[in-house]
């Protein structure tokens, strides 16, 4: 269960973030003919392409949170037009050409692609958070009430026991996965690179 504090204060994290990435929308629209109105529009739509571990808590809580937050401090409407999928497909369509406006990824990995691939407008390890919203452990979830007895990596290999994981050729979430599984094999008492290395064949 996730603590309320914390879920706080990721939510009002991202919302900082986000009005940051309107402010600059909106200089960058201002660059446009003197002829035009000096007034700002009233209306803004923002591309966001997301891994989708985040659409539950972005499209239920930091979203709506934020378009409220917006509309007090400047009486505007934001409005998101959003694409969440694995983060490593995420960063190859970005760099195929999607019209995102702001890119959530797994890893600083895929961001670095983007940057090497010339698709953003700002370095990420600049801003306050250093472009980091978020910290979370993984999970192992299980079937209700847990008939299996699965509490910790290693009983994932017993016989019987059947993995659903995502692909980690296409999500960032899913290498972060394997590396934790890899990692508890690696620095259990007594075993080492190779009850790794066995673990995730197992795994895969």
């Amino acid at each position: 269960m996730r603590q309320r504090g914390s879920q706080d204060r990721l939510v009002l994290v991202t919302i900082l973030a986000l009005a940051s990435i309107v402010i600059v929308v909106l200089l960058a629209g201002g660059n446009g003919s003197n002829n035009r109105s000096n007034a700002l529009p009233t209306r803004h739509t923002i591309a966001i392409w997301g891994f989708s571990v985040w659409e539950e808590v972005m499209t239920e809580e930091v979203f709506p949170a934020f378009q409220a937050y917006w509309q007090e401090q400047t009486g505007e409407e934001v409005t998101f037009q959003t694409v969440f999928a694995g983060s490593e497909q995420l960063t190859d369509d970005i760099v195929d050409g999607a019209p995102a406006d702001v890119a959530i990824l797994a890893n600083e990995h895929h961001a670095s692609w983007l940057r090497i691939n010339d698709c953003t407008e700002t370095d990420w390890r600049t801003f306050p958070q250093q472009g980091i919203i978020s910290r979370s452990p993984l999970v192992i979830v299980v079937r209700p009430h847990n008939p299996l007895g699965i509490n910790n990596w290693a009983d994932l290999t017993r016989p019987g026991v059947r993995l659903i994981h995502p692909d980690p050729r296409a999500s960032g979430g899913a290498q972060w996965a394997l590396l934790a599984e890899y990692g508890s094999a690696l620095l259990a008492e007594g075993q080492g690179a190779v009850a790794a290395d066995a673990l995730i064949s197992l795994n895969s």
